[in-house]
């Protein structure tokens, strides 16, 4: 282990003697790239914990996500609600709420 952290310390040094060799704009340059690298990195592992936790949370909510195969898989627009309605459907005239009275010149 002794080697590992020897060599990472002379790999180290050689790495900031050559920076130190560069100009001002490229020093500023280097920095501002490895900068953003760096948070372009941590954005991304950030987005894959946030997708891990929602599949995490609707597998157990809802079971395993899957995109439908075909037409089959999703219900027809003409098709009855659980509730025996139709949405494609009016409401018949028991479900519809009642007319508001007319306002104006026809008003009693």
């Amino acid at each position: 282990m002794t080697d590992a952290r020897e060599e990472t310390r002379q790999q180290y040094a050689k790495t900031r003697a050559e920076f130190e060799k560069l100009g001002i704009q490229d020093k500023t340059a280097f920095v501002l790239e490895a900068t953003f690298a760096t948070i372009g990195r941590a954005i991304e592992e950030a987005g894959r914990q946030v997708a891990d936790a929602f599949d995490h949370a609707a597998h157990f909510d809802f079971g395993p996500w899957r995109a439908p195969d075909d037409e089959s898989d999703t219900p027809a627009a003409d098709a009855p609600a659980k509730d025996g309605t139709n949405p494609a459907e009016p409401p018949s005239a028991a479900k519809r709420a009642p007319a508001e009275p007319k306002r104006g010149d026809d008003a009693a």
